[in-house]
């Protein structure tokens, strides 16, 4: 069967991109903040992944989100919301951050994700705990990030700070390399 490409659609956009799926507990603040920095960092270019024991660049990446203990549905917290864009971080077509809704992680978001970052070890630990098949892909951020929910602006802002940090030490710039 042929697959034809709707108008809307370039080339570029049927060309298969690799999953980032984050993950904490409500997926209201942490992972849909870290969803939207790492879908911004890949609109500058390419980027490589430098997981525990392996370093690899990626190719078209899509950074997703979802939860442990989530109310299906809810929105992305208005304060996370005022952080990115305080940050400049705009929600747009390829970062549709303000369209977030709330959902739990379940094995078929874990089989499609290609990296799965737990955003403190505890996430991690409880993602391995329930996917063991998907352990070879589960990391967790460089430091646990604490959870924002119920504070205030400064709070939201000091998160995506940090969370900032942790993933430019995870996801870097893939550099043409010198002759």
């Amino acid at each position: 069967m042929e697959q034809t490409i709707e108008k809307s659609e370039s080339i570029e956009d049927c060309v298969q991109k690799e999953i980032i799926l984050f993950v904490c507990t409500g997926n209201t603040c942490r992972s849909p903040m870290a969803a939207a920095l790492l879908n911004d960092m890949a609109t500058k270019g390419p980027l490589v992944l430098r997981g525990p024991d392996s370093v690899r660049p990626l190719g078209k990446i899509e950074a997703v989100s979802a939860g442990l203990s989530v109310f299906p549905g809810m929105p992305i917290s208005d304060e996370a919301v005022r952080a990115l864009e305080t940050r400049g971080i705009l929600s747009t077509q390829q970062n549709p951050y303000k369209l977030h809704r709330a959902r739990a992680v379940d094995e078929a978001m874990m089989r499609r994700a290609d990296v799965v970052i737990g955003i403190s070890k505890s996430h991690a630990s409880a993602l391995m705990l329930r996917f063991p098949e998907c352990a070879d892909k589960i990391f967790c951020m460089p430091e646990d990030i604490p959870d924002p929910f119920g504070c205030g602006d400064e709070i939201y802002l000091s998160c995506l700070d940090r969370m900032k940090q942790c993933l430019e030490q995870i996801f870097v710039p893939d550099l043409p390399q010198g002759d």
